[in-house]
């Protein structure tokens, strides 16, 4: 009797550890990376290999990026205290300001003037100057999101990777007018669809870098929107030789209309946080006379307590300038609703990588206990081989 119990039971534990580790391999299978793009034989040709073949955008990602595309290694498995996007993001805010060994680095600040009299500043990693023999070394500008700086973690830890990887970068963060301790010179604040700030930045440094140095660009959020409009706008004249967008809002009006669903949340800690941002910025600049050109209602912004209320005349869309890309562009999550999935499909210099799991700039686990921030890697090997070419 005793020995059949005893087999029972091994059965049993046998049968649930067996169902365990098929829950798991399910779950694994679920936080593989999706590639989108307009296939192998329609991709953009991006550079020759040294046997003289072309080498295309489809090329790039299946043979450096193996983060992306690698049948083993193409996974985002969350940690499994932050298995959620919810809580990857109190993860990420509550360490916003951490330093550790793979984020302690100081800035070179440079403040630039821009046409109309306002300010931004350019925050550099190693330096503002390259050292002898560094001068055709690529240099990649990063833009943050909406209240976002170069003292952000993620921001912070991306550039340090960058700056002292195989390949080796210089790298420069963008601040927003008003933003990380930017003086305000100009009443005109910095929104999703101002490209201007950002297309007088990227021309400053193309005139300044040597003329072999290649010029990269990496946005996150509101930072990313900005740089794919510019993006679009500039089209085949882009100085940019590739670009990657981190939790792109393509389509605000989607992205708003998630962001205003009425739930404790959003009503108590999203929409307060974009809320909040945004009217520090213009109440920054309310002792200054108004830009008629900007033509907003500032009374009705800094009263209001709904996204949608103003999200109309302070918000632009980026995804209407997606067809006009034609520079490779690596995005990595947004809102599915909003991602315009056919343009990745029919534009040849476009690839886009979607992960199941992961909160809005929080995709920072990587299956261990210790969290990490998923997408530097991935953007460190697709800038690499770029740089490469």
């Amino acid at each position: 009797m005793e020995s059949n119990s005893t087999s029972s039971r091994a059965l049993a534990l046998g049968a649930v550890a067996a169902a365990g580790l098929y829950a798991r391999s399910k779950y694994v299978d679920g936080c593989k990376v999706n590639v989108v793009s307009s296939g192998k034989d329609e991709s953009a040709v991006v550079g020759m290999t040294g046997d003289g073949d072309r080498l295309t955008l489809h090329d790039v990602l299946y043979k450096d990026c193996p983060s992306l595309t690698d049948q083993s290694e193409a996974y985002m498995v969350p940690t499994p205290y932050l298995f959620t996007g919810l809580l990857q993001m109190f993860f990420a805010a509550a360490n916003v300001k951490r330093r550790d060994t793979t984020s302690d680095i100081q800035y070179e600040r440079e403040l630039l003037t821009v046409q109309d009299g306002g300010t931004i500043s350019l925050d550099w990693y190693p330096g503002k100057e390259p050292q002898a023999g560094e001068e055709k070394m690529p240099v990649v500008i990063m833009l943050c999101g909406a209240g976002g700086s170069s003292q952000e973690y993620f921001v912070r830890a991306l550039a340090k990777t960058l700056a002292h990887g195989t390949i080796k970068f210089r790298v420069v963060v963008f601040n927003h007018r008003g933003t990380s301790m930017t003086p305000l010179t100009s009443a005109r604040p910095y929104d999703m669809g101002f490209t201007s700030d950002f297309r007088e930045a990227v021309n400053a440094l193309r005139g300044r870098i040597d003329a072999d140095a290649k010029l990269f660009s990496v946005g996150f959020s509101m930072g990313a929107n900005i740089m794919t409009k510019y993006i679009g706008e500039e089209s085949d004249r882009c100085p940019l030789s590739a670009a990657v967008a981190v939790c792109c809002p393509f389509d605000v009006e989607i992205a708003g209309a998630a962001m205003n669903e009425k739930n404790f949340l959003n009503n108590k800690v999203f929409q307060p946080q974009v809320l909040s941002a945004l009217k520090r910025s213009i109440k920054r600049i309310s002792h200054l006379p108004p830009d008629p050109a900007w033509g907003l209602d500032m009374d009705k912004i800094m009263s209001s307590r709904q996204i949608w209320e103003i999200e109309e005349a302070y918000l632009s869309s980026s995804s209407n300038y997606v067809d006009d890309i034609r520079i490779p562009l690596d995005d990595r999550i947004a809102p599915p609703a909003g991602i315009p999935v056919s343009k990745f499909k029919q534009n040849p210099y476009l690839s886009l990588a979607l992960v199941r799991h992961g909160g809005h700039l929080a995709v920072s686990s990587l299956g261990t206990l210790s969290p990490s921030v998923w997408f530097i890697r991935p953007i460190q090997e697709f800038t690499s081989a770029m740089a490469k070419l």
